[in-house]
């Protein structure tokens, strides 16, 4: 915890973090990507310096670098999972129940498990195994990044 406190704008630890933890958190759910943010929010809170809007564009980028980091790990690495998740009909039906609930729910569910403790990983690395299209799983990513951007350059929330 003493180190969370040594964050601030002017800490360039405090930038890397920033992108970092998000990212790794995509694939690794027990990095403490959140509390790292919270800790940077609670240090730069009341400062009007215009490098917060940095750290919160860099954690928004690292969460959506992060998403597709799982969703390569899915796409590259999957076939070693699709033996053990795909094999046989119960498998192949798995499958299929899948694929038509990305067509279907596709960005939502990308968007909804980020809330689900593991859902974030699972979902992404599942959207590369399956083959969900790339172009609309990037847009869903990029879209759920957009909340903390707005938030910092409107400043509502």
């Amino acid at each position: 915890m003493t180190a969370l406190s040594q964050l601030g704008v002017s800490a360039p630890l405090s930038y890397l973090a920033a992108f970092l933890l998000p990212a790794l958190d995509a694939v690794l759910p027990v990095v403490p990507s959140e509390t790292a943010v919270i800790a940077l929010g609670v240090t730069t809170a009341g400062s009007a310096d215009p490098r917060i809007a940095i750290l919160v564009i860099l954690a928004a980028a690292g969460a959506f670098a992060g998403d597709n980091l799982g969703y390569l790990i899915g796409s590259r690495f999957g076939h070693l999972a699709e033996r053990r998740f795909f094999a046989g009909q119960a498998g192949a039906r798995r499958r299929t129940r899948i694929q038509q609930s990305l067509d279907r729910f596709g960005a939502r569910l990308i968007l909804v498990c980020r809330f689900i403790p593991g859902g974030r990983t699972g979902v992404t690395v599942t959207c590369g195994l399956v083959g969900y299209r790339r172009e609309s799983f990037v847009t869903a990513t990029a879209f759920a990044a957009a909340p903390s951007l707005r938030r910092c350059t409107t400043g509502r929330g």
